[in-house]
């Protein structure tokens, strides 16, 4: 009975994975001498590769996610390939500074290449990772625990000090909000002019009249700090944002009075106050009933209201 079922098992294997479908571990049609990234942060990453083939290419794609979200991207390589010599070499750029296809230092991003050949067959290469750090510096080093990693540049003391403040953060919030293997990844950046270029903008007018001390990115498990007198709060804040997330599978889309007040449930840095703007809020009429704050407000003002609602 056994030796039934695993002939019907290869049956069934060979059947949907018929013979012209060539995998990376399988038959090495496709010599792969060089499959690399470079990165030109904040405009590109650039996909390169070099190797010989027999067969014909139709086209070569390459697939690619970043962190943990669930839909692929993907895009179509420039290629040459030489007859004489089988010898192909190819290249594809990829904007990482729009709005749809944004992704933020620190990233990780696992890529492969699908090669289409003439006839009908495929090959599809190894999987690979790396993590996107912004290159506009070439002197980035880290710490890191168990959950966490920090990128820094000169002061290793300060994120040292964040680190411990965000894993004392991630052990009481464990009970709320569960606990998780993929590790936080933090960049640490030393002034605003450094960090505007890696930050995702909302509005013109928010980038020119407000300060952005922190962003997170909770399908990427990304975090984007200011350095400064309130980065702790700044850091515990954006922590809780990616455990939101996580918390809810992204499914849930919270509002935005829910999302950040959590966030600032979970500010370790106990000295940040937006009394004054709620003062003025109050006093000049201009709070938004709970029900209405779904999103940030326009103006640099009542953003800075909002969190204090929240």
């Amino acid at each position: 009975m056994l030796k039934t079922k695993l002939i019907f098992l290869f049956s069934l294997l060979f059947f949907l994975f018929p013979s012209q479908t060539i995998f990376a571990d399988s038959d090495k049609e496709v010599n792969v001498e060089v499959a690399i990234t470079e990165v030109y942060f904040p405009e590109k990453i650039t996909f390169l590769f070099e190797g010989k083939t027999k067969k014909k290419i139709q086209d070569i794609k390459v697939n690619f996610k970043t962190g943990e979200r669930k839909t692929l991207q993907y895009g179509y390589m420039d290629f040459i390939q030489k007859k004489d010599s089988n010898a192909v070499s190819s290249s594809m750029d990829f904007r990482i500074n729009t709005q749809s296809g944004f992704i933020p230092p620190g990233s990780k991003i696992s890529w492969s290449m699908i090669f289409y050949f003439d006839d009908g067959s495929q090959f599809i290469t190894d999987e690979q990772e790396f993590i996107m750090l912004d290159t506009r510096f070439d002197d980035w080093d880290f710490v890191e625990s168990e959950k966490i990693r920090i990128y820094y540049r000169y002061s290793k003391s300060r994120a040292n000090k964040l680190l411990e403040e965000c894993d004392l953060l991630l052990d009481e919030m464990a009970p709320i909000v569960g606990s998780f293997d993929e590790q936080i990844r933090m960049t640490l950046y030393n002034n605003y002019s450094e960090m505007i270029d890696a930050i995702r903008s909302k509005s013109k007018t928010s980038d020119r009249e407000l300060v952005v001390a922190g962003q997170a990115f909770e399908e990427s498990s990304v975090v984007l700090v200011l350095a400064g007198r309130n980065d702790i709060g700044t850091a515990t804040h954006e922590i809780m944002h990616i455990l939101v997330g996580r918390a809810t599978e992204g499914s849930i889309s919270l509002p935005l009075w829910l999302n950040e007040g959590l966030a600032e449930y979970a500010n370790r840095d106990k000295t940040v106050s937006y009394d004054l703007y709620l003062d003025w809020g109050i006093g000049t009429n201009q709070l938004k009933p709970l029900s209405q704050l779904l999103t940030f407000p326009g103006d640099p003002k009542l953003t800075l209201v909002a969190y204090g609602q929240s």
